[in-house]
C-alpha cells in the first residue's frame, strides 16, 4: 500500500489541527521602531523619550530572545491562530524542514 505524505507533524495549530506553521516574527516591529527612531529625535522632550524606549525594549527584546526564552510564538497560517511551543520542539521542527 502506498503511503501519502502529510508533511511535518511535530507542531499543529492547536485550533484547527493544521500543520502549516510559520514563526511569528516580533523584530519587523523593533525595525520599524528604529526607522522611526531618527525623526523623532528632532522633537524635544517628546521624542527624546520615544528614543529611551526604542532602546530599552530593543535590549530587552535581544537579552529574552538570547538569554531567557523558552518558548517560540508561532503563527498557523491556515487560521490565523498564534500560540506557543517550547524551545526544543520549535528547533526539531526547524530540522525537520531543512531535511
Amino acid at each position: 500500500m502506498k503511503e501519502k505524505h502529510q508533511g511535518q507533524q511535530i507542531i499543529l495549530c492547536k485550533k484547527c489541527g493544521s500543520n502549516m506553521i510559520k514563526k511569528s516574527i516580533v523584530i519587523h516591529f523593533l525595525i520599524a521602531l528604529w526607522l522611526v527612531t531618527p525623526f523623532a529625535l528632532l522633537i524635544p522632550w517628546v521624542g527624546w523619550a520615544f528614543c529611551l524606549l526604542v532602546y530599552f525594549l530593543s535590549v530587552n527584546y535581544l537579552i529574552n530572545r538570547i538569554f531567557v526564552r523558552k518558548e517560540v510564538l508561532v503563527e498557523c497560517t491556515a487560521c490565523q491562530h498564534s500560540f506557543k511551543v517550547d524551545k526544543q520542539t520549535y528547533i526539531q521542527f526547524k530540522n525537520y524542514l531543512r531535511s
